[in-house]
């Protein structure tokens, strides 16, 4: 979090973060100046969110996939017809590798721009009985 805005240039309470395709955000937008980042301007918050402890344990070293899944935005792919393709469509995705020694425990965490919904599945499925997951107050 830039509290004073002096890294953003966006103003106090804006978002830096390392670049994520899922955080392509109308909020937010890809500064090649600030190393290939994302930065995000003050009415959103970004978040890190981790999950761990997945129960059967065949996620292990999986890699995790999430695209945006904005309620309007796949509404108007269903509309048009362009659903499948946006959720087939590596491109769409930002992914995650799987972190030995992660805290709270092995498993991925990732930032999120809050506001949107995201469509998060591992890289072979979503097969899975039990996951914990932790949100941080601040990335």
């Amino acid at each position: 979090m830039d509290e004073t805005g002096s890294l953003t240039d966006l103003g106090p309470n804006t978002w830096a973060v390392a670049w994520h395709k899922h955080l392509e955000q109308p909020e937010c937008q890809v500064d090649m100046d600030f190393m290939g980042g994302v930065i995000c301007d003050s009415s959103v918050q970004v978040r890190r969110i981790a999950f761990f402890d997945g129960v059967p344990d065949h996620f292990w070293g999986m890699e995790i996939k999430i695209a945006p899944y904005d309620n309007a935005d796949i509404a108007a792919k269903k509309a048009d017809g362009s659903y499948e393709e946006y959720i087939d469509d590596e491109e769409n995705y930002g992914f995650g590798e799987f972190r030995l020694k992660l805290k709270p425990s092995n498993g991925w965490a990732m930032p999120y721009v809050t506001g949107h919904k995201y469509r998060i599945h591992w890289r072979r499925g979503l097969d899975f009985e039990q996951m914990k997951m932790e949100v941080s107050e601040r990335w």
